[in-house]
């Protein structure tokens, strides 16, 4: 079976149909003016009440709060069949009190992936479940300062582009598997980015050298 995605035309004609609603015009009024009070709306299911986000939003992204982790997979899900912009969940961290001989990262560069596409607004849709949204997070300026951009052309000595990658928390690896990690050899460096897989986002570069240029990305 084919995945079918809504196009604009037809997300604008749904708009158009529900605001023949007098009960969804009134709610469309209050979102269009910026209020900022709670509004609860009874009665429509899960995937209805997506639907109605998206004809508030008109268009635009816009971020969702679920209870839990399966609310937020069927939520993309549903999001994913309306809309062809990014749809990424944001997840709570994972706490081990236990002592483990080896911890998967998995879930933390998902996390960090996340972040990084809301700090160059290119997150789309976001959904937060409720446990993801009362943990703390570092200050903006502070996660910027840790972030750097690499792009062709650029100048920088390889074993200083390693040293920043180490303390950045990327482990050295012989060859890279899994997000969080980087390889040498010579003058080409392989890194394996935090990606929110999910969105098919690019998952790791190859950086070639020549002398302390970057010559290929």
């Amino acid at each position: 079976m084919s995945d079918l995605e809504f196009s604009p035309d037809i997300l604008g004609l749904m708009r158009a149909r529900a605001l023949a609603d007098s009960s969804f015009a009134e709610l469309d009024q209050i979102f269009s003016s910026g209020g900022t009070a709670p509004v609860n709306v009874n009665g429509p299911a899960d995937a209805q009440k997506i639907a109605i986000m998206l004809s508030l939003l008109d268009g635009a992204p816009g971020c969702l709060l679920v209870p839990d982790e399966l609310r937020a997979r069927s939520a993309a899900s549903e999001l994913r069949a309306m809309t062809t912009a990014p749809v990424r969940i944001f997840r709570p961290r994972e706490y081990n009190l236990a002592d483990a001989d080896a911890a998967s990262r998995d879930s933390e560069m998902k996390r960090l992936a996340v972040l990084s596409a809301l700090r160059t607004d290119q997150a789309g849709f976001l959904i937060i479940t409720a446990a993801a949204s009362v943990q703390k997070l570092m200050d903006l300026r502070d996660f910027a300062d840790w972030s750097f951009e690499l792009k062709l052309g650029m100048k920088i000595e390889i074993e200083e582009l390693c040293s920043r990658l180490l303390n950045l928390g990327f482990e050295r690896v012989q060859l890279t598997e899994s997000a969080g990690q980087f390889a040498r050899r010579g003058d080409i460096v392989d890194i394996a980015l935090p990606a929110a897989e999910e969105n098919n986002d690019v998952f790791a570069v190859r950086l070639s050298f020549f002398d302390n240029e970057i010559d290929s990305l």
